[in-house]
């Protein structure tokens, strides 16, 4: 299934490696315009490349399914939370040792899904373009669990208090 409109963000993790991943995509006949050069989207555009750095949150907020990279390849993964956090439906590969335990979670929460190989991943993200019920189901249940995880920080420095405020045993500070 194709998607004439579709328009396709990047963000690579380091932003050197903008310039092949620009040149890879014009070599396949795609028009790129990279953020780094402030080059506006057009309807032509077929590549979003935001090739720079603190950017990810704003790429979030604007929605749709999000194919989180690192974890087809055998790579590890990249870090779901800040994307589940800002609702997005997450796809992933199986490789995402760096992450498995948070994966695994969002899994099983329903708000993201792994999938196998490249054809795999082709047309679970076309259902979820296609499919806006499930899409938001997916986001909503991303964003619920991330929300359900905070507080660890509150509940360690709760447990820490008794031996931070016990005495020190006659030594001096």
């Amino acid at each position: 299934m194709r998607f004439p409109a579709l328009l396709t963000v990047i963000a690579p993790r380091h932003p050197a490696r903008a310039g092949p991943i620009a040149q890879l995509a014009g070599l396949r006949g795609l028009q790129v315009a990279r953020r780094s050069q402030s080059a506006p989207v057009l309807a032509s555009t077929d590549v979003y490349l935001c090739d720079t750095i603190g950017d990810l949150g704003l790429l979030y907020r604007l929605g749709g399914p999000v194919f989180l990279g690192k974890s087809l390849a055998g790579s590890g993964g990249q870090n779901p939370v800040e994307a589940a956090l800002l609702g997005n439906a997450i796809v992933h590969g199986p490789a995402v040792q760096n992450f498995a335990a948070v994966y695994h979670q969002l899994d099983a929460a329903g708000g993201a899904l792994c999938v196998a190989d490249a054809p795999d991943l082709q047309a679970q993200l076309a259902t979820l373009l296609t499919d806006a019920a499930t899409r938001e189901i997916m986001a909503l249940r991303a964003a619920a669990f991330v929300h359900g995880q905070r507080g660890a920080t509150d509940a360690v420095m709760a447990a820490l208090q008794p031996l931070l405020a016990a005495p020190t045993g006659g030594r001096n500070a």
